[in-house]
């Protein structure tokens, strides 16, 4: 689409839109920088990760964060979203996958 995601050392998302060349909307919640940011399935929601070692998920259009999960002890380095699963590893050396349906 015409829309990516970005994270930053501010502990914010900003969601942009490339056509228009603007953020679309700034969304705060990590404790620490935004390391890791994916799309998922669920139209208008990105799931981060940050350095405090929690993933979220925010849906985009209401700016707010609708789920998030201390996957981690250390700081969130990928995610990858499939479906209705997360998948997310860490610094600390650990991989956790869940099913956002759990959560």
């Amino acid at each position: 689409g015409s829309r990516s995601v970005s994270g930053s050392s501010d502990g914010a998302l900003r969601v942009w839109d490339h056509n228009r060349g603007k953020c679309l909307r700034v969304l705060s919640g990590h404790l620490g920088a935004v390391t890791t940011a994916a799309w998922c399935a669920i139209p208008g929601h990105v799931v981060s990760g940050g350095v405090d070692g929690k993933v979220r998920m925010w849906d985009c259009r209401a700016g707010r964060c609708t789920q998030y999960i201390q996957a981690h002890s250390g700081a969130v380095t990928s995610l990858v979203v499939d479906k209705g699963w997360i998948c997310s590893s860490s610094k600390d050396g650990s991989l956790r996958v869940w099913n956002t349906a759990d959560s």
